[in-house]
């Protein structure tokens, strides 16, 4: 599998951004316990509201299905991270072993309840050509296969304050692509995690194809604030 990001918060122009902080080198190691032993099930989501595009037109159920995922991890990080992330502690291996899965339930542990996101279309059309276009020509680039930059792209199907893009390959299932990304393995910054769980952002487009020449599948996640299609 696959996976690169562009990090959230970028307005009018395309910015790579990479954390920094000044500690004083007592850091807390990641805590979880709120996590474990907890009682959660598929019950606490009321998926009637999170299902923000399931009456949508013209788009594939999967991507539906994949809005309602994002949606269950926003409303409710502590329930979807015990879950689904938590189980996988004693069998993930990583490129940095557990450190990204563990680093991952200490935050979604902390976390509160974030809106759900809406369905743009535009920002699903923009999604969409992504996914497509990158899985007829192999590729696996935030770049358009015709070389136009990720922000230019945004700006051929609408306008926006703030936006960001995930994407990745070879993952089968929503929930696989989802969990994948918030984990964020081998990130620097974790970028994918901090798009999905973004209170700034409200809106998303999810686009999908499963006839990538190398990967198989790609997704394309394209998330705003203040989006308004043309």
């Amino acid at each position: 599998m696959k996976r690169i990001c562009l990090f959230p918060l970028v307005a009018l122009s395309a910015l790579f951004l990479f954390s920094c902080a000044d500690d004083d080198g007592n850091e807390s190691a990641p805590d979880y316990s709120a996590l474990t032993g907890s009682s959660y099930n598929e019950s606490v989501w009321n998926t009637s509201s999170l299902d923000t595009a399931r009456s949508v037109s013209g788009i594939l159920d999967v991507e539906k299905d994949v809005i309602l995922e994002l949606n269950k991890a926003r409303n409710n990080p502590k329930a979807y991270a015990a879950l689904y992330i938590l189980p996988l502690k004693d069998t993930f291996k990583g490129k940095e072993g557990t450190v990204a899965l563990v680093e991952c339930l200490s935050e979604m542990s902390k976390l509160d309840s974030l809106d759900a996101l809406s369905f743009a279309r535009g920002l699903y059309d923009c999604a969409k050509a992504h996914a497509v276009e990158s899985a007829e020509a192999g590729a696996f680039s935030h770049t358009r296969v015709n070389g136009t930059e990720t922000f230019d792209a945004f700006k051929k199907y609408g306008s926006y304050s703030s936006a960001g893009e995930n994407i990745a390959a070879g993952q089968k299932t929503p929930r696989d692509v989802v969990v994948d990304l918030l984990i964020d393995d081998g990130v620097a910054g974790r970028g994918h995690r901090k798009n999905i769980l973004s209170a700034n952002f409200d809106a998303v487009g999810a686009g999908y194809s499963d006839k990538h020449k190398i990967y198989r599948t790609m997704w394309v996640f394209d998330f705003a604030s203040g989006w308004n299609d043309k």
